[in-house]
C-alpha cells in the first residue's frame, strides 16, 4: 500500500495541474519591420551621443536642450543664413566667424531632429533618409576636425622647430663673440685669419657638437664672417685685440 501511495504521489507530481508550463521559445529572427525599427532606434541613439559629445567638446558652455530647441525652429526653413545658425549659440567662442565645424554640426542636428520628428509621425522611411544624412555630415565633420588638428600640429611643430633653430643661432653668435674676446697670445691677425682661426678651432667645433648645431647654419663660415665685419660690438672687440702693427 505504501508503494502504491508513493507511485501515486510520483504521478501527481509529474502531471500536476500547478506545474509551470514551459516558455515558448523566442523567434531567432525578428519580424523585418521590428528589425528595421530597432536599427533606426540604434542609429538615433548613436547619433544623439555623437552630437552631445561634439557639442560638449567644441562648445562646452551650451546646453544640448537649448541647442535642440533653437535649431528646431529651422526644420522647415528653406533658406538658412549664417545669422540663423549663429543665433542658436548663446555664448561666443575662439573660432572662425563662419566655422565649418559649426556649420556641419548645425545641419547634422537639423537632420537628426527631423528624423526624430518623422519617427513620432510613424514615417520610418523618411526617418531613415534624414538620419542617414545626419550620419554622413557627422562623418564629414569628424574628417574635417582631423584635418584641422593635423594642420595645427604641423604649424606648432614648424614653430617649435623654428624656435629651436633661432635659439641655436643665438648661442653660436654669443659663443663666437666669447671666443673673439680670447685672442692668441700675440693678438688677432687679419680679419680673414681671425675668422679662419675661430672657425677651425677645437673650442668652436666642440661647442657646435655640444648643442647639436653642426647643420643649423648652411654656410657657417660666411655667418661668422658677417658677425665679425657687421656686428659693431665684435668689430670693437677685434680692433682692440688684434696684433699691434710695427
Amino acid at each position: 500500500m505504501k508503494d502504491n501511495k508513493t507511485l501515486t504521489e510520483l504521478l501527481n507530481s509529474l502531471y500536476s495541474k500547478n506545474k509551470p508550463l514551459k516558455k515558448k521559445s523566442k523567434n531567432l529572427l525578428p519580424h523585418p519591420i521590428e528589425a528595421k525599427e530597432e536599427k533606426l532606434n540604434n542609429l538615433l541613439n548613436h547619433t544623439h551621443l555623437i552630437l552631445r559629445a561634439t557639442l560638449k567638446k567644441n562648445w562646452p558652455k551650451e546646453l544640448n536642450s537649448h541647442i535642440d530647441q533653437s535649431i528646431s525652429r529651422f526644420l522647415e526653413t528653406p533658406k538658412i543664413t549664417w545669422k540663423d545658425i549663429l543665433s542658436c549659440w548663446t555664448n561666443t567662442y575662439d573660432e572662425e566667424k563662419r566655422s565649418k565645424i559649426k556649420l556641419y554640426f548645425f545641419y547634422a542636428k537639423v537632420y537628426y531632429l527631423s528624423a526624430k520628428l518623422q519617427v513620432e509621425q510613424n514615417n520610418t522611411e523618411k526617418a531613415f533618409i534624414y538620419i542617414s544624412h545626419a550620419s554622413y555630415l557627422l562623418g564629414f565633420l569628424d574628417g574635417y576636425k582631423n584635418h584641422i588638428d593635423e594642420e595645427k600640429f604641423r604649424r606648432e611643430r614648424a614653430t617649435e622647430g623654428g624656435n629651436r633653430k633661432e635659439s641655436k643661432i643665438s648661442k653660436i653668435r654669443d659663443h663666437f663673440s666669447l671666443l673673439l674676446k680670447n685672442p692668441p697670445k700675440n693678438g688677432w691677425g687679419t680679419e680673414s685669419e681671425t675668422i679662419e682661426a675661430i672657425y677651425t678651432s677645437m673650442k668652436f667645433q666642440s661647442y657646435l657638437s655640444e648643442i647639436q648645431a653642426q647643420e643649423t647654419i648652411k654656410d657657417l663660415k660666411n655667418f661668422i664672417t658677417e658677425e665679425l665685419i657687421h656686428n659693431t660690438c665684435n668689430q670693437e672687440t677685434y680692433k682692440a685685440l688684434r696684433k699691434k702693427r710695427r
